[in-house]
């Protein structure tokens, strides 16, 4: 489910509002992950992302949630700013196994 159409023309009924996380690979966790994404990769412009994930979420859960991609976007700064990492080798065998993300993980932030 892609984070604009959720964002842009409303969310469906059994996106409102959510008390226990999720199934997997439900409409809505698609939807979190979109919209989180989307907030990841562009949040000046995630305001109704934010909105929609607050209204989803709970204030709580959502400040849990943008904890983790904060986390995460330090992470990815530690790696880059660090170049003499070597990558694990559990993180070898799986691009191993996804030739794709294996692209996507090697390729330059600068490319983006």
């Amino acid at each position: 489910m892609e984070a604009s159409r959720l964002t842009d023309q409303g969310l469906p009924s059994t996106f409102r509002s959510v008390i226990d996380w999720p199934d997997p690979e439900s409409d809505v966790e698609d939807g979190i992950f979109a919209m989180s994404a989307l907030i990841f990769v562009e949040p000046t412009k995630s305001e109704r992302a934010l909105q929609v994930l607050r209204q989803t979420l709970g204030a709580r859960r959502l400040e849990y949630l943008l904890a983790l991609l904060a986390f995460i976007r330090t992470a990815h700064y530690w790696t880059e700013t660090h170049p003499a990492l070597e990558i694990e080798q559990d993180v070898r065998d799986l691009m191993a196994l996804h030739e794709e993300l294996a692209s996507l993980l090697l390729q330059s932030p600068d490319l983006g």
